[in-house]
């Protein structure tokens, strides 16, 4: 069975730690918004270069700008 990787890290539950660090110095993150699934607490935004998979209990503020 094919291991899966989660961004360069070995676990789940490790790519989720590394994010949650670089969460707390993020302060504006411009992209596309994607919900992940119906069932799923997580959403997914990509900008140009990255992409960051967010739980909806680490956002604490967020806006949305329409052009």
């Amino acid at each position: 069975m094919k291991q899966q990787r989660y961004s360069g890290y070995k676990t789940k539950k490790l790519a989720e730690k590394a994010m949650s660090n670089i969460l707390n110095d993020v302060k504006e993150v411009r992209g596309s918004l994607f919900k992940m699934s119906d069932k799923d607490e997580e959403i997914m935004l990509k900008s140009d270069e990255d992409f960051y998979i967010l739980k909806y209990n680490e956002i604490f503020f967020a806006a949305v700008n329409v052009s």
